[in-house]
């Protein structure tokens, strides 16, 4: 199940496994300026090429290795040969051999387990930029829901695509690798950004510095 939603430049890409035709759970991927921000899970992969076909991919970005942001990545691989995958080294590792990926059986099901992508370009993360021809983006290391995870942040129009970094109401989502000092850290970090708009990959974006704030200020008085 695929659900668009357009942002000004930036097209939402919202993906789901359904079940008895409702989601289950929803990632969000996102296309702005044919750049193409995750890839979703594997369950939603030919669905996603097919609506992409209406788009240019002139590069991907990863957040992080999970299998609902890298899950498509494989198919758009053989469907976008040209196209360079960017992520963190340790992502890149984990792209290559999904079985590295620490995932309980019920995300498995729900998302479905990755197929290996080939030939990742490992951020710079002491000074790395991705470029589009309207936009530059800053890579922004944002360690604690994954040692790998990274957001990208447009400093022209404020522009904050978190990942899995900020994740609205109540957290559901932590694993074994996830370290809560390095998720509030990271959240710090992202605040001192003042971004204007918030692109996550866990729910529509929204105005940002109050729920970045809110959700630190949330572990704090846990």
């Amino acid at each position: 199940m695929i659900h668009v939603e357009q942002h000004g430049p930036v097209l939402a890409i919202r993906m789901a496994r359904s079940l008895f035709g409702k989601p289950l759970y929803w990632t969000t991927a996102y296309w702005v300026d044919g750049l193409l921000i995750d890839s979703g899970p594997r369950c939603t992969a030919n669905e996603l090429v097919r609506l992409l076909k209406h788009l240019h991919i002139d590069q991907i970005a990863i957040t992080h290795a999970h299998e609902d942001q890298i899950g498509g990545l494989a198919e758009l691989q053989r469907r976008y040969p040209d196209a360079p995958i960017h992520a963190s080294r340790r992502a890149a590792e984990r792209i290559e051999a999904p079985d590295r990926i620490p995932m309980q059986r019920y995300r498995r099901l729900i998302w479905g387990v990755p197929q290996p992508a080939t030939d990742i370009r490992s951020y710079d993360l002491n000074n790395d930029r991705i470029e589009t021809p309207e936009h530059c983006f800053r890579v922004i290391e944002t360690p604690g829901h994954t040692p790998d995870h990274i957001c990208l942040f447009e400093p022209e129009r404020r522009w904050l695509f978190s990942g899995d970094a900020y994740i609205g109401g109540s957290d559901i989502t932590w694993s074994s690798e996830a370290d809560l000092f390095g998720v509030v850290c990271s959240l710090r970090g992202l605040a001192s950004l003042h971004p204007e708009r918030l692109f996550p990959a866990t729910a529509i974006s929204a105005a940002p510095r109050c729920p970045i704030s809110t959700k630190r200020s949330g572990f704090y008085s846990r």
